[in-house]
């Protein structure tokens, strides 16, 4: 996401953060402007106070005081989550873990204190994935961690290939509260 980002962005640098080390060496690969670490999100960022012009946060927990601690008063969060029908195709084929269904509530108790929202852009599109697509769709979320190889293997194979599959996103652009 990061490298289409830089793609149309041309002189911008972006920093990719990942707890896992192989997610981080790919991050790296992406994009020739890429600069990728390993750290947790969710502790202090290894970033100095308002050194971020935008942060991007895709599916990903939030850690909106550091967030708000390096972005400046003029930089832009953008936060963009699952909407409810996201993948809805393969979580009713696939033990996936599911979009907690107060998203919304949990993000606005997130960010709202530090950031002012606009309005969520919500974009929706259809996918048409091969078996090895499904694969790589489930092994980059959360259910990665919660399915056994071999069943994940075998649900995958029961499905028609290519498999239509909905994805569906909410974009939420904030910006520091003034003060803050």
């Amino acid at each position: 996401y990061l490298a289409t980002v830089l793609e149309r962005l041309p002189g911008c640098v972006g920093l990719a953060m990942d707890v896992s080390r192989y997610a981080a060496r790919r991050a790296a690969k992406a994009h020739s402007r890429v600069v990728s670490i390993v750290a947790d999100s969710m502790s202090r960022l290894p970033m100095a106070d308002d050194c971020a012009s935008v942060v991007l946060n895709l599916f990903a927990p939030r850690n909106a005081p550091e967030f708000r601690r390096i972005l400046p008063s003029d930089g832009v969060l953008i936060v963009v989550t699952p909407n409810p029908e996201h993948l809805g195709e393969l979580r009713s084929r696939i033990e996936l873990v599911d979009i907690h269904p107060d998203k919304e509530e949990r993000l606005a108790t997130a960010i709202d204190p530090l950031f002012e929202r606009e309005p969520a852009l919500v974009q929706t599109w259809t996918m048409q994935l091969s078996h090895e697509d499904v694969r790589r769709v489930v092994s980059m979320g959360p259910s990665a961690f919660h399915l056994d190889e071999t069943a994940l293997a075998a649900q995958v194979a029961s499905l028609p290939e290519p498999f239509s599959v909905t994805a569906s996103v909410s974009l939420h652009f904030t910006r520091p509260r003034p003060g803050d």
